[in-house]
C-alpha cells in the first residue's frame, strides 16, 4: 500500500466510529498464491491480502483485486454487519471497487483524493478512457474529499461532478505545528519524505527555494 496517510485517515475516524481497513495488494514476485493478515492497531481493524499478480496482463490484476475485495467485504459483513459507508482512497482504480461494492450492496461511498495527476502542472496525463471512468465514479459518489482547494478546483475543471469537501492529510499537531517562537536566524532543517518522483513531488522546486 502506497501512503500511510490512508491509515492516518482511518485512525482519525476510528476515534469516533468503528472502522475496518481493507487492503488488497498485488505481488508480482510472490511464490505463494495469497497472503492473509488481520490485526487491530489504534482501534482500526486492518485486513490485508497480498495476492500473486501477472505483470503482462494488467486487466487480470484488476479482476484479482476486485475478487478479493468482494471476499473480504463479505467476511466483514458476516462479522460486523453492513457498513454505513464505504470509503476509498484515490478515485482510480480504488474508486471502481468502492462503486462496485456500493452498487451490489446498496451502500453509499465517498473518495479521498490526493492524486496530483489532476493538476495541470503534472507531467503525467490521464488517458481519455480512464478519465471517462473517473467521471463516472465521481458522479456516483456521495462526496469527494480532496486534500487541498487547488486539487478540488482542478478536479472540477476536468468535469468530475460530486459534492466536494476539502480534508487535508492527517498530521499529529502535537509534533508538527507552527509557532512564531520557532523562527530564528539559524539555517532551517527540512525533512522531505516521499517517493522522490520529480514528476509529481517537484523535488527540484523544493530545493530551489531553500
Amino acid at each position: 500500500m502506497n501512503g500511510n496517510f490512508t491509515i492516518r485517515h482511518a485512525e482519525s475516524v476510528a476515534l469516533y466510529h468503528q472502522v475496518t481497513f481493507l487492503n488488497v495488494s498485488i505481488d508480482y514476485g510472490a511464490d505463494h498464491k495469497i497472503y492473509y493478515q488481520s490485526v487491530v492497531r489504534n482501534k482500526v481493524k486492518h485486513v490485508t491480502i497480498m495476492a500473486r499478480g501477472n505483470r503482462c496482463i494488467s486487466v487480470l490484476n484488476v479482476l484479482i483485486k476486485g475478487y478479493y475485495y468482494l471476499r473480504l467485504f463479505r467476511k466483514i459483513r458476516k462479522e460486523h454487519g453492513y457498513p454505513d459507508i464505504i470509503h476509498a482512497n484515490v478515485i482510480y482504480p480504488s474508486g471502481m471497487i468502492a462503486w462496485f461494492l456500493g452498487f451490489i450492496f446498496r451502500i453509499p461511498f465517498l473518495v479521498s483524493e490526493h492524486w496530483t495527476i489532476f493538476n495541470p502542472e503534472s507531467q503525467k496525463k490521464i488517458h481519455r478512457f480512464h478519465l471517462a471512468l473517473i467521471r463516472f465514479i465521481a458522479s456516483r459518489s456521495v462526496y469527494i474529499l480532496p486534500v487541498s482547494n487547488h486539487l478540488r478546483d482542478n478536479m472540477k475543471r476536468l468535469g468530475l461532478k460530486s459534492n466536494y469537501v476539502v480534508i487535508p492529510n492527517v498530521v499529529d499537531t502535537r509534533l508538527f505545528r507552527y509557532s512564531a517562537s520557532d523562527q530564528t536566524c539559524f539555517p532551517k532543517k527540512i525533512l522531505h519524505v516521499s517517493t522522490l518522483d520529480p514528476s509529481v513531488k517537484n523535488i527540484p522546486g523544493i530545493l530551489s527555494v531553500v
